[in-house]
């Protein structure tokens, strides 16, 4: 087992700092000769040998030298591809994990985490390497019970070499890429899932206000197609989607502790987005206040918008119910 702690009591945190260590080591994983562009690239000098020449001691060895370090390089690798995949794994399976971040979690694994190879041809490049090594002082032609014949294996060589300079190059970009890609979305993926006392959320930045909501609904198992409002949003800070491919077009209204209240005219507003959006897109504002008494009344009329004011935003953030559970008539 990969962790000495039981499945259950392993933390997001924990998670997030094993992977995040990992992550962080990666520039320095490939190292050695076959790392080294200078040996590597003495490589080709095997190449354009005649049929029956022999292959110096010294051309043996650099190749073997080269291929060796390019697998341990890349058994290494994989070993810590193996450890962030289990980490990632382990990740979606914690009861505390939504819908919508264990399908990140599993994209992540499936996506970016698998395997580097070391083959040229379908024969491991040490292998080949070491069959160089043993046969470079032979003489031409003496029988060694090898299934390859030498000029065989001097064309293998002539593929292998790319190969070699493939395998490594691909590995510093894995590595590259997994630093860039992931580092970022660390916080975002392995934080807590969302619950906020409303003391907390009256202080909040509006901002922030509106990433308390898209966490409570991928908590809750939406799938968040966007969070932060803008130019041309039509009203929407957070949009998100539900398994049946319906929108939930979502306004954040905060208010400084809790005071105010919010009116007919942003009901109006963001019904009207909605409904340019698609005809079936539920509309819901979110705030921290209350709603004013007509805003009520023109939001109730055929179940136009979906309000979720103070009272409910406690149920919702505070208590943990689900969206489902706040937004139901008594």
């Amino acid at each position: 087992m990969l962790f000495r702690k039981p499945v259950h009591k392993i933390t997001l945190e924990e998670l997030r700092n094993l992977v995040k260590a990992i992550i962080d080591s990666f520039p320095a994983a490939v190292t050695g000769d076959a790392h080294d562009d200078e040996v590597v690239l003495h490589c080709p000098e095997l190449k354009g040998k005649g049929v029956g020449s022999s292959m110096s001691r010294e051309q043996a060895d650099l190749l073997y030298r080269c291929a060796q370090n390019a697998e341990h390089s890349i058994r290494k690798i994989n070993k810590e591809l193996g450890v962030l995949r289990a980490a990632f794994e382990e990740a979606a399976r914690l009861p505390e994990t939504t819908e919508g971040r264990r399908r990140a979690f599993t994209d992540v694994s499936d996506e970016m985490l698998a395997p580097l190879a070391l083959t040229s041809e379908g024969m491991p490049l040490l292998v080949a390497a070491e069959i160089f090594k043993d046969r470079a002082s032979r003489p031409v032609g003496e029988k060694d019970g090898f299934l390859c014949s030498w000029p065989e294996l001097l064309e293998l060589c002539d593929r292998a070499i790319p190969t070699l300079r493939g395998v490594v190059g691909a590995a510093a970009e894995r590595q590259m890429t997994l630093r860039e890609a992931l580092l970022p979305r660390l916080d975002h993926l392995f934080r807590p899932p969302a619950g906020m006392g409303m003391l907390q959320v009256d202080v909040l930045h509006h901002r922030e206000f509106e990433q308390l909501v898209a966490d409570l609904l991928d908590r809750d198992g939406y799938h968040i197609v966007r969070s932060g409002g803008g130019a041309g949003d039509q009203g929407a800070d957070v949009l998100a989607m539900d398994d049946l491919g319906r929108y939930l077009m979502v306004q954040c209204k905060h208010r400084r502790d809790g005071q105010g209240s919010v009116g007919q005219d942003v009901a109006q507003h963001l019904w009207g987005g909605a409904m340019a959006l698609h005809s079936t897109t539920l509309p819901i504002i979110v705030t921290n206040s209350r709603f004013t008494g007509s805003a009520k009344v023109w939001a109730a009329e055929g179940n136009r918008v979906r309000l979720i004011g103070r009272e409910e935003l406690t149920q919702w953030a505070q208590e943990g119910k689900t969206l489902g559970e706040v937004l139901k008539k008594p």
